[in-house]
């Protein structure tokens, strides 16, 4: 049997691998041969900033440039949408890693990012509460926590802001991943309602990544049934194509 002080000191020992690992591997494109303080490589961070989401030229809706494909037709619960980037690499590898693979310190560095997109839009002023989009019950407990609450909860704390769970999941949905428009909208209508009332809220509505805009608009309805007065979506990140790849 091991004794006390060996046990301490294996612990110890895989505390110091977990945490150098972070460190040393980059979250965007899985690099070993180092990373900055922001988790990321030189070439990574040098990469987000041509990924970020257009300010001018954009639809005020969707928040998708004006070279892009705008949804607006897909999300009418939704009063305005916005996003930090695109969703590219390294973004696509932050967001995987964060969800997939326990790297739950990602979600204050992602939230920061967001909060200057609020910041950009001016939004703080009109938000009452942010609500974070729930996981079905039974992936939540599969992995643990759900990253639109950790990323909610982040952005509480930068805005003073409540954060508050006014959503659950009606039951287990599949998988959006390999889902069509179409289809997602299918799987998520009805999938969502609020646990009490929302009467006259400004909600600032918070998930990962947008692709469709179907989970968002289905949380949208959710809360606008509830009494909500308007939602504002935002996501770290959305699927759509920057102006200089539209143009390729």
């Amino acid at each position: 049997m091991k004794t006390f002080c060996e046990r301490m000191s294996e612990l110890l020992a895989m505390a110091a691998e977990t945490l150098w690992s972070r460190q040393v591997v980059c979250q965007g494109c899985g690099d070993r041969s180092g990373a900055d303080e922001d988790y990321l490589c030189v070439r990574c961070a040098d990469r987000l900033k041509e990924i970020e989401s257009a300010s001018e030229n954009r639809c005020l809706t969707c928040g998708n440039p004006a070279e892009a494909k705008c949804i607006c037709k897909n999300i009418p619960h939704v009063t305005a949408a916005r996003y930090s980037y695109y969703y590219q690499k390294p973004v696509s590898g932050i967001i995987q890693h964060l969800k997939y693979s326990g790297v739950t310190c990602m979600a204050e560095w992602m939230a920061e990012r967001m909060y200057e997109t609020l910041l950009r839009e001016d939004w703080l002023e009109d938000v009452h509460a942010i609500v974070p989009v729930p996981m079905p019950p039974k992936r939540q407990r599969e992995r643990e926590y759900n990253q639109a609450e950790l990323l909610a909860e982040a952005l509480a704390k930068a805005t003073n802001l409540p954060m508050l769970k006014l959503l659950e999941r009606t039951g287990e949905t599949p998988r959006q991943v390999r889902l069509s428009g179409r289809e997602r909208r299918e799987n998520v209508k009805n999938a969502f309602r609020a646990v009490t009332d929302a009467k006259g809220l400004t909600i600032l509505l918070v998930d990962d990544v947008r692709t469709t805009g179907a989970t968002i608009d289905a949380c949208a309805q959710a809360l606008l049934k509830a009494g909500a007065g308007e939602v504002l979506a935002l996501t770290f990140a959305a699927v759509s194509r920057p102006v200089e790849e539209k143009n390729e």
